[in-house]
């Protein structure tokens, strides 16, 4: 019998929470959407994340739509 292991660290019960009440969004895909004014999701992602002064944000790779964040905790929350 094949053993399961998961990271404790991922608030599982905050996950299934914010998608049990539809409050969470799946992206796919590069440039997925653009609204009639030109602004590609992925811009608005990270103006409303304020990826640049976000203190759970290590890193941005802008150019390819990523960052890193400080903990897996955040990157949950976020």
């Amino acid at each position: 019998m094949e053993t399961i292991s998961y990271d404790s660290t991922i608030d599982w019960d905050f996950i299934i929470s914010t998608i049990e009440d539809e409050k969470c969004i799946l992206f796919l895909g590069p440039e997925i959407f653009t609204d009639e004014q030109g602004h590609r999701l992925e811009d608005r992602v990270f103006k409303y994340l304020n990826v640049d002064n976000n203190p759970d944000i290590q890193t941005c790779y802008r150019e390819d739509n990523l960052f890193l964040f400080n903990s897996r905790a955040r990157k949950t929350k976020t």
